[in-house]
């Protein structure tokens, strides 16, 4: 008889039962010509694991190494939150175990129960795979054993012999130690957004190797991944295997909340409540850090007020064109509500189709191209009248507004800022002058009080670089300095079509305090060297005659600590906590008020 013929892939499944390390593709090939004496090409073998690492018993790790996946999944643990309809039909589907269970081409693991025995796993079965029921777990003893509710826990550990194993132990609601895994549940969720970054990526690829990696893989197990994803706004689980990075410009979980949820999906988006709980609570270090900050920022306001800096009435401009920008997103997500419902609405129509037309007419309609299913259709029109009526409802088109009002959005004045982390000066272009048209945009603005602003503001800025070259100081020195004076000038032109010499404490106040935060991501230190140039700045114009008192920029310059740490805060928030708006608001409440 002759030897079974070796192929990539069942050399790699006989490695991956016995290697104990992460190895790179080159160490496979190595070890696959030092064992068997074969030579295989790296780009076959890379080829292979890409398309089928978990098949072939392995995980991607980083970006050169691979993990056998036993080692991945050995002393593995994970909780599962049964829906209340699992919990009342006794049943668990495998998309609980996902991905460390029931992964396609997977044989299923043995599960057993906290005494040993065998939990059974049955498949849909007779009419049931018509309408695409999922396998599942029957668990109807075990959870009127435990008396499970809704909010219990299944807690899983997976042990490795020769194939994998489960074993399910119950944890009451009340028993959850929630404070035990906030911290690792958080670098879980972080480490999901950072892997799938845009675009789609199954589970298997996302989940596992940020398992493999983690400190926490066999400790107290965490809330389930999948609620994770589904709390937060940046991410969407699509019928429970694909992860999605969120689009800011279509909502895609408003369309797969629309749309009929399909028996075998698991995780749908109308679970959200349920989800709510796995949102990971705020520190009520955050909150005292966002109270203690407004408390501070309040009391300098107060005093600069009582110092006759300003009349204590704050500026909004900006938040009133934010507000425009989110209406005009509102409409726009109504648009696309309106786009879904068609979409839907077509959806019926085929399965409504499909329900009265011969056998014969759908299998020509599936083999069509779709001019040839236009032509076939075509010729059952009147028997499609005829058995469905419903399909031809009467359409009324609603008289179209010639209204010209329509959203105003104003432009976002920072769109061509360049966000320094550090202030090093070969980070900038040295090749032109501040008084070329490209340092401030292509020079088309909306109209021509704002272009004047500008204009007036370069020319000072053009001045100001002048004197600090006359005072002995670098190019790129003035270039520095001077480019941080930008935001702010094209900040009171946008918004209140001002030059840098009409600068004031309210304005200096809603632009550090609420506009540039909400609307760049920068460090610290460029935060306190704006405050800095821009009371150099002022200083110059008050010594040029230009103003009269620069005190309002000395004042906003001794608030430089406030604005760093608001920056800090805005950017912990957004990243650590982007389900949770109201802390945003809470942070800018002065101006959100």
């Amino acid at each position: 008889m002759s030897k079974p013929e070796l192929t990539i892939p069942k050399v790699l499944q006989a490695l991956a039962a016995e290697l104990d390390q992460p190895v790179s593709i080159a160490q496979l090939c190595d070890l696959m010509k030092a064992r068997w004496s074969v030579h295989y090409a790296a780009s076959s073998v890379r080829s292979s694991l890409r398309w089928e690492s978990i098949t072939l018993g392995w995980v991607k790790i980083n970006r050169s190494q691979y993990l056998p996946l036993r080692l991945v999944l050995d002393g593995l643990r994970f909780r599962c939150w049964p829906r209340p309809q699992d919990i009342a039909e006794g049943r668990l589907p495998i998309a609980h175990l996902r991905p460390f269970a029931g992964l396609r081409r997977q044989p299923l693991p043995v599960i057993y129960d906290e005494q040993g025995a065998i939990l059974a796993v049955k498949e849909p079965r007779g009419k049931e795979i018509g309408f695409a029921s999922h396998t599942a777990v029957d668990m109807r003893k075990w959870f009127q054993r435990h008396h499970f509710a809704a909010g219990d826990s299944i807690l899983v550990e997976m042990r490795y012999r020769t194939r994998p194993e489960l074993y399910f132990t119950y944890e009451p609601a009340t028993a959850f130690q929630a404070s035990w895994v906030d911290e690792q549940d958080r670098a879980l969720l972080q480490a999901i957004v950072k892997q799938v970054d845009v675009g789609s990526k199954p589970c298997e690829e996302v989940i596992l190797p940020i398992f493999a990696s983690a400190p926490w893989r066999t400790a107290y197990p965490g809330r389930p991944w999948q609620y994770l994803v589904l709390s937060d706004p940046r991410l969407h689980l699509i019928e429970d295997s694909l992860i999605q990075a969120s689009d800011p410009y279509f909502d895609l979980e408003r369309l797969l909340l629309q749309r009929t949820p399909r028996d075998d999906v698991v995780f749908h988006p109308s679970l959200v409540e349920q989800a709510q709980r796995a949102r990971l609570p705020v520190k009520q270090s955050v909150i005292d850090e966002i109270t203690a900050l407004q408390q501070e920022m309040q009391r300098s306001r107060t005093q600069d007020r009582q110092a006759g800096l300003w009349n204590g009435d704050l500026s909004r401009e900006s938040r009133v064109a934010d507000e425009e920008v989110d209406h005009f997103w509102e409409t726009m997500d109504e648009i696309v509500g309106v786009a879904i419902d068609v979409s839907d609405q077509m959806t019926r129509a085929v399965l409504r189709m499909q329900e009265v037309l011969p056998p014969e007419v759908q299998q020509q309609l599936s083999e069509a191209t779709p001019e040839e299913a236009e032509v076939i259709l075509s010729r059952y029109l009147n028997y499609l009248l005829v058995k469905a009526p419903d399909l031809f409802p009467r359409i009324d088109v609603p008289p179209t507004s010639s209204s010209n009002d329509s959203w105003i959005v104003k432009r976002s004045v920072d769109s061509d800022i360049e966000p320094l982390d550090e202030l090093d000066a070969s980070g900038w272009n040295n090749d032109d002058d501040w008084d070329d048209d490209d340092e401030f945009g292509d020079g088309d603005w909306d109209d021509d009080e704002e272009s004047a602003a500008l204009a007036q503001s370069i020319n000072l800025i053009n001045q100001y670089s002048d004197y600090l070259s006359e005072m002995g100081k670098k190019r790129s020195t003035a270039l520095v300095q001077t480019r941080l004076l930008k935001p702010y000038a094209q900040f009171l032109a946008s918004f209140y079509q001002r030059s840098l010499h009409n600068g004031d404490y309210a304005t200096l106040d809603e632009f550090l305090f609420y506009y540039y935060p909400n609307h760049n991501d920068v460090s610290e230190r460029y935060i306190r060297d704006m405050c800095s140039a821009l009371k150099q700045f002022y200083a110059f114009l008050r010594e040029r005659g230009v103003i009269e008192d620069d005190r309002f920029a000395q004042a906003i310059w001794k608030r430089r600590d406030q604005a760093a740490r608001l920056m800090t805060l805005c950017q912990k928030i957004e990243r650590d906590y982007p389900d949770q708006p109201d802390l945003l608001a809470m942070l800018f409440k002065p101006y959100m008020s």
